[in-house]
């Protein structure tokens, strides 16, 4: 009969054979890729895309659309009466709520699960975010709007001296940039938190606020902004520096415009186009040709160094722009809306954050993981290998919080955190002669992550005996 020992070693050659992956330092993986067809320009504007659990939800041609994840459209609701005005929606349990500006501005709520109009409001606006229980809506002309997200009431109105040129949300306070170049914090009753007055009026042309701008700021503990296709860095004192320089007038060559921005967990993520610039010159006119566009999004670390650069397309030649890059809703990964006119194609696509997978041990032996980094829910293989002289004593898989992560077989799935296998060894005890039935055991220690805890099997010496031991 083939001993406990034996059994163990010819399991772990056995893994051995497992292929395993090659280390990748990809910060985000391509998840999915919708699109759905235009004519030009106008068909879209600058509202992002919405992840559900089963599809996306954007606006285009004047309506909003919902797919599913193969792209097959679910429903529209037609969204803009008069023209392509400012428009914003975001997701809110089994509803979606968009506000959009013009004649007949509105705010509404429309069912998610057939895009029918559940209520509205005549409360226009370009930009709307969730406090609480409070749907805050910002229009152009300075003023914001609470409105009760249970029965759809005015809770209050708050006039304020400034055009308004971007709204953003953190979930607890709503950060307004001003005309005037002011990053005011506000809470969901209103009321002002804090004015940082930036130097925007006394650096640039307040018109870098308003044209050619996106995405317009975004913010986590430092502000950003995206104006006239230059990220700019604002300070705690509102002092700003420009961190990508998007050479717009640039000259014959290539140049890059920077067009919308986001905060992914400690990334900055950028989107963008880099395109062929010619100037032809005659005694009759000056042609000035774009052409070889390639959007593309990029991933920074705090400081601004690129980490990851993901073009979305090959080059592109008649038109190609990047009109949105937004979180998801769980926060693990972003959705970037862009356009290719070669195609007459609007795009939707999502990326998700991948996580690493580190390994510790002892010096004793080694551990060796089926992949280095993955998106969560990722099922990774683990394989535990003791130096000659030594077997394995405990293993166990720990998230980046020290919670413990659930495996099986030496495979666990992925959670939204990196993740470190440990594994430490003893050395083998001398062998010794079993008197019962002359077989020669030593000591042989694994452990388990069983519904939460640490599952101990010890095979010590003993009479053809094993315990089992859970410790919590």
């Amino acid at each position: 009969m083939m001993s406990f020992r034996k059994i163990l070693c010819l399991f772990a050659v056995s893994l051995l054979f497992i292929p395993f992956a090659n280390a990748k330092s990809e910060i985000v993986e391509y998840i999915n890729d919708v699109s759905s067809e235009i004519t030009n320009w106008n068909d879209i504007n600058f509202t992002p895309s919405i992840k559900t659990d089963d599809g996306y939800v954007y606006f285009v041609k004047k309506k909003l659309i919902y797919v599913d994840n193969s792209g097959k459209e679910k429903w529209t609701y037609s969204i803009s009466k008069d023209g392509n005005t400012a428009a914003d929606i975001l997701l809110d349990g089994d509803y979606i709520v968009f506000t959009k500006g013009g004649r007949n501005g509105e705010t509404g709520r429309i069912k998610l699960s057939d895009g029918s109009l559940a209520s509205s409001v005549p409360v226009a606006g370009m930009k709307i975010a969730k406090l609480d229980s409070y749907y805050i809506v910002a229009s152009g002309n300075g003023l914001i709007t609470s409105i009760n997200s249970s029965d759809g009431s005015i809770v209050k109105e708050l006039e304020t001296d400034y055009e308004i040129v971007n709204m953003v949300s953190d979930q607890t306070y709503i950060y307004v940039m001003s005309s005037y170049g002011e990053i005011v914090k506000y809470d969901k009753n209103l009321k002002e938190v804090s004015n940082l007055e930036t130097d925007f009026n006394e650096v640039y042309d307040t018109d870098y606020l308003n044209t050619n701008s996106t995405k317009g700021l975004f913010t986590d503990s430092l502000n950003y902004y995206i104006s006239n296709f230059n990220v700019y860095k604002i300070d705690s004192k509102g002092n700003s520096s420009i961190k990508l320089n998007g050479d717009y007038e640039c000259e014959d060559g290539t140049c890059t415009e920077y067009h919308s921005g986001t905060i992914l967990k400690d990334y900055i993520v950028i989107g963008g186009v880099d395109y062929k610039k010619s100037i032809e010159t005659s005694a009759e006119e000056i042609d000035i040709n774009y052409n070889n566009y390639v959007p593309f999004v990029e991933i920074y670390d705090k400081n601004f160094n690129l980490l990851q650069r993901i073009d979305l397309s090959k080059e592109i030649n008649d038109w190609a722009v990047v009109k949105d890059v937004s979180l998801t809703e769980n926060g693990e990964g972003f959705l970037v809306k862009w356009i290719d006119m070669d195609n007459s194609k609007l795009h939707v696509t999502e990326y998700r954050m991948k996580y690493n997978v580190e390994t510790k041990t002892d010096g004793n032996g080694t551990v060796k993981v089926s992949i280095n980094r993955a998106i969560s829910g990722t099922v990774v293989t683990f394989t535990v290998v003791p130096n000659e002289g030594y077997v394995l004593s405990v293993v166990k898989v720990t998230d980046a919080n020290g919670n413990f992560v659930y495996f099986k077989d030496y495979t666990f799935t992925m959670p939204t955190a990196d993740v470190i296998v440990e594994a430490t060894f003893v050395k083998k005890e001398n062998k010794i002669d079993n008197p019962e039935t002359g077989a020669y055991i030593g000591i042989v220690t694994a452990a388990f992550l069983v519904g939460g805890g640490l599952l101990l099997l010890n095979n010590k010496k003993r009479k053809n005996t094993k315990k089992y031991e859970k410790v919590m």
